[in-house]
C-alpha cells in the first residue's frame, strides 16, 4: 500500500499580493487611522488588531503581543503626511506640495527574520522596499513573532554615562557645590567604587568596566523584569517579553544625546573638572 504522503503547504504570499490585499482592506477606511498590528496567515489573510483607544503610544501598546503559530509574518501599518525634500542653496529643506499628499506606511518581519517595508502615497501604487532596517517598530514586529532583534547599538555603559550626566548637571543647577570637585562627581556615578578615598579618573573608568561586565544589557533587562530595577516607560511585564537589543533602545529612546549632556556638564563645573569627565567617557570609548 501506497505511503499517503500529507499535502504540501501552500507557498507563502509574496509581498506585492500581501500588500495589494492589506491595501484593498484599509482604502475604504481612508487615511487617517492609527497605526495597526496586521497578522499574516499562510493564504494572504491578514488580520489586523487596532490599539485599545485612547493610546498615547499605540506602537507601546503592540508591547506583549505573541503571535498565533499559524502566522507567517507581522507587520504594522501607520498613516501620516509627506513633504518633497527640495535643494535651496545647498541645503535640504521639507517643502509643502501644492495638494497634500496623504501617504501609508507598512513594515512587516516573516518566520525567517526578513524584514520588507512599503510606503504607499495617495493615489499612487505601493512602493516595496527590502532589506534590514530598525527601531521600534521592527523590534515590536520581531518579539511578537519570538525572534531576536538585532544587538545594543550603544553599550551599557552609555546608559549608566547618560544617568550620571543627568545627575550631575541637576545637581550643579540646585547646588553648585556638589559637584565642584572631581571627587564629589565621580562619587555620582553607579560604578564608583565604595570607601572614603578620591578616585582618581584612571579608578573609575576601571570600575566602569568591570561593573559593565557583571551587569550587561540583558542582565538589567532580567533585573527589570524581576522588579529589581525601574526603568522609565519599561514595566516588568514589557521587560520579560523584550530581547536586550529591544530593551536597550526603549531604554535610551528619550535620553538625550550624549554630546549634548557633555556640553551642558562642562558649562556646569570647574574646567578641571569637565576635563575629568570627559577623560573618563573616553575611557569607556563613548561619543
Amino acid at each position: 500500500m501506497a505511503a499517503i504522503e500529507p499535502p504540501a503547504r501552500p507557498a507563502p504570499p509574496s509581498l506585492p499580493v500581501l500588500v495589494d490585499r492589506l491595501e484593498r482592506v484599509l482604502e475604504p477606511l481612508g487615511w487617517e487611522q492609527a497605526p495597526v498590528a496586521v497578522g499574516v496567515e499562510p493564504d494572504a489573510d491578514v488580520v489586523l488588531l487596532v490599539p485599545p483607544e485612547p493610546a498615547d503610544d499605540p506602537i507601546g501598546a503592540m508591547v506583549g503581543l505573541e503571535a498565533p503559530a499559524a502566522w507567517i509574518a507581522f507587520g504594522v501599518v501607520a498613516s501620516g503626511r509627506v513633504h518633497d525634500l527640495v535643494d535651496e542653496g545647498g541645503r535640504r529643506a521639507a517643502r509643502r506640495r501644492p495638494t497634500e499628499r496623504r501617504a501609508r506606511f507598512g513594515h512587516f518581519v516573516d518566520r525567517d527574520g526578513r524584514s520588507t517595508s512599503y510606503v504607499r502615497l495617495l493615489g499612487e501604487r505601493p512602493r516595496v522596499e527590502r532589506g534590514s532596517t530598525a527601531g521600534r517598530v521592527d523590534d515590536v514586529c520581531r518579539r511578537v513573532l519570538g525572534l531576536a532583534t538585532p544587538p545594543p547599538a550603544f553599550p551599557v555603559e552609555h546608559l549608566w554615562a547618560v544617568r550620571w550626566l543627568e545627575r550631575l548637571a541637576g545637581r550643579a543647577e540646585v547646588a553648585p557645590g556638589d559637584v565642584s570637585s572631581w571627587g564629589r562627581v565621580a562619587a555620582c556615578h553607579v560604578a564608583c567604587p565604595p570607601g572614603p578615598g578620591r578616585p582618581s579618573v584612571g579608578d573609575l573608568i576601571r570600575a566602569g568596566r568591570v561593573q559593565a561586565r557583571r551587569s550587561p544589557w540583558e542582565v538589567q533587562r532580567v533585573d527589570a523584569a524581576a522588579g529589581r530595577r525601574r526603568f522609565a516607560g519599561v514595566s516588568p511585564a514589557a521587560a520579560a517579553w523584550m530581547d536586550a537589543g529591544m530593551f536597550s533602545r526603549w531604554v535610551l529612546m528619550d535620553a538625550p544625546p550624549l554630546s549634548l549632556l557633555r556640553a551642558v556638564v562642562a558649562a556646569a563645573v570647574p574646567a578641571d573638572v569637565a576635563a575629568a569627565v570627559d577623560e573618563a567617557l573616553d575611557g569607556w570609548g563613548l561619543p
